[in-house]
């Protein structure tokens, strides 16, 4: 009988080891929009990986979950895990990269995702919280956590962002292309031109919307604004709503496309807006805050947050800046800080310096010498002060009489009328 022969194999380069990454997490869904506690996974390697029979646990180890056989994730494919399938499939019909579900719950103050391979390996165990260092808009208001890009570390709160209302489950994030967006917040006035609490609507979409019945909200239920019947919003039209008719007449007496009052006032601090429509079904949340990064002028400061990209992410602090003194209610945000033109053509119109102590010059560059007259008006709308008769089209202005506050100066020409506002410190 003759001896067998041992063969002995040998394998080759390094095992591989999966790129799997989670990309989007829904861990407390919105009352109007219950999905269930979801997540999702994506390949972010160049294999296919399977997963039949890998365990997902949260931070509790006796919290497990299955994952099916046949289960299969090619590259660059995402797959969600949904704790009530059915709840998600309401509210996601569109969505089929679904498996689920696991009985146990995401804990809405943070937890752990973890994904176990068949040799016990841990593949993932990234952990998230709904502390302020994460972002709030997950945490209830119909947005969900979504990470910046799959090379981000997950375990940093800020590789996340809170993405648009119902996430974007199985697929890329994609701009969230609101209709009505909340463009400006006015949520603390300076005390020398006090407008009260006032926020901005824009149609942002091509169509004329009906907003007859909308209901305004802060993170209260205790108090809302309803929108009056016929009001309609053209595209790219705005609205202003304020809690202070009286006081932003005061400041804005140009504005007409106004309404209100709302009998609550503006947060500061890590505050939540919301929008309904007439349905009750909510439209629009966004959470702000008084602290960097976020701009700081707005707090009392006589600046406003305005909206840089009305396509951009609407709870991220980059895509709000601090524009205009006093803002810019009811028009879109300009440069230049004009704040109220009537048929004024006549060349660039300039207050310098501003903010001032002692005195400001107005400049018509390009105007030629024409008569004029100017008027200054205090932030209750009282002229304090008048010139009339005034020659050329350079002239300075002594403001030693003039309190410390915001004022307006109104310049009047033959050729039109401008407003713009001025600073005494």
């Amino acid at each position: 009988m003759e001896e067998s022969e041992t063969f002995n194999a040998v394998f080759t380069g390094a095992p591989i080891t999966p790129d799997l990454v989670v990309t989007e997490i829904n861990y407390n869904s919105n009352n109007d929009f219950e999905a269930g506690d979801w997540f999702e996974i994506n390949n972010n390697g160049d294999i296919a990986i399977e997963l039949s029979e890998w365990k997902i646990k949260d931070r509790d180890n006796e919290n497990s979950y299955t994952i099916p056989l046949g289960t299969k994730l090619g590259v660059g494919e995402r797959l969600v895990i949904a704790q009530k399938p059915l709840v998600f499939a309401a509210m996601h019909p569109d969505v089929t990269n679904v498996i689920g579900g696991f009985y146990f719950e995401l804990d809405n103050s943070g937890d752990a995702i973890r994904l176990i391979d068949l040799s016990e390996n841990s593949v993932i165990n990234m952990s998230f919280a709904d502390s302020s260092a994460w972002p709030q808009g997950a945490d209830g208001t119909g947005r969900t956590l979504e990470l910046a890009n799959a090379a981000a570390v997950m375990n940093n709160p800020a590789s996340w962002f809170d993405g648009c209302l119902l996430g974007s489950p199985g697929t890329d994030y994609l701009a969230c292309n609101d209709a009505i967006v909340f463009s400006e917040i006015n949520y603390k006035s300076s005390l020398t031109a006090d407008a009260g609490d006032w926020i901005e609507l824009l149609n942002a979409s091509p169509i004329v919307i009906d907003i007859s019945g909308w209901r305004f909200v802060d993170e209260n239920d205790t108090l809302l604004f309803t929108i009056a019947d016929g009001t309609i919003l053209d595209a790219n039209e705005r609205l202003v709503v304020a809690n202070d008719i009286t006081k932003l007449n005061t400041i804005f007496p140009a504005i007409t496309n106004y309404a209100g009052p709302f009998l609550f006032g503006l947060n500061d601090s890590n505050a939540e807006l919301r929008l309904f429509d007439a349905n009750g079904i909510l439209q629009l949340t966004i959470i702000y805050n008084n602290e960097y990064p976020w701009p700081l002028s707005p707090d009392g400061g006589g600046y406003t947050l305005e909206l840089l990209d009305v396509n951009g992410k609407m709870n991220n602090a980059e895509n709000w800046f601090d524009g205009c003194l006093l803002g810019s209610p009811s028009f879109a945000f300009n440069p230049d800080c004009v704040l109220d033109i009537d048929n004024l053509n006549t060349g660039e119109f300039t207050i310098y310096p501003n903010p001032t102590s002692n005195y400001f010059t107005v400049e018509l560059i390009g105007a030629g010498n024409f008569e004029s007259a100017i008027q200054i008006i205090d932030a209750a709308g009282k002229i304090v002060m008048e010139l009339n008769n005034l020659q050329g089209n350079m002239l300075t202005i002594s403001t030693a009489q003039l309190t410390t506050g915001i004022y307006w100066v109104k310049f009047y020409t033959d050729k039109g009328v401008v407003t713009k506002a001025l600073v005494k410190y």
